[in-house]
């Protein structure tokens, strides 16, 4: 999966050993933003003490394992959206896309959401909203589980509680600061 640059999208998607992969960014019918909005511009720390920067153009991640850091712009591969007071993250994956929700909480922290489709109960109620695919390995084991949702199925898995918190970056230096 290409532009895997948070660290803990990147643990979430390691913990799981099955994916949640969208057709198309989300939501379908939201436009994408040029820059990423000043309210979420800064630099943060996670539980791991992990580092993200955000600026008007991308991302960067720097973990304490490694000294140089990920980056990554907005671009085709790496699409935000508005969404609800919140902003939809869609990375492109190898054949979907993979989509989190970041919210900012009143004191400046970032909050990241997604859906853990290893637990059957939520695969139950995300199917009871849209239609959802399973793709196997040659072994039969579900690797990835596919959906295409309308705008209105979206707003159904996020109001059904679907998306649940993954992390939380905690804001050190407001962009203002630099």
């Amino acid at each position: 999966m290409k532009n895997l640059f948070f660290g803990i999208i990147l643990a979430i998607a390691a913990s799981s050993c099955v994916t949640l992969e969208y057709e198309n960014p989300q939501p379908a019918d939201a436009a994408d933003l040029s820059s990423i909005p000043y309210q979420l511009q800064g630099t943060y720390l996670d539980e791991d003490n992990d580092t993200l920067m955000v600026d008007e153009h991308g991302f960067a991640y720097r973990s304490e394992m490694s000294p140089v850091a990920s980056e990554a712009g907005l671009s085709d591969t790496l699409i935000l959206r508005p969404y609800k007071g919140c902003y939809s993250v869609n990375i492109a994956g190898d054949n979907g896309w993979l989509v989190y929700l970041i919210c900012r909480e009143t004191n400046g922290d970032l909050l990241l959401y997604g859906i853990d489709v290893e637990e059957e109960a939520v695969r139950d109620k995300l199917k009871s909203i849209t239609k959802v695919v399973a793709e196997t390995d040659d072994s039969g084991n579900v690797t990835t589980y596919r959906i295409n949702p309308t705008e209105k199925e979206f707003d159904q898995m996020f109001e059904a509680g679907l998306f649940e918190k993954g992390g939380k970056f905690r804001r050190i230096v407001p962009e203002d600061d630099k």
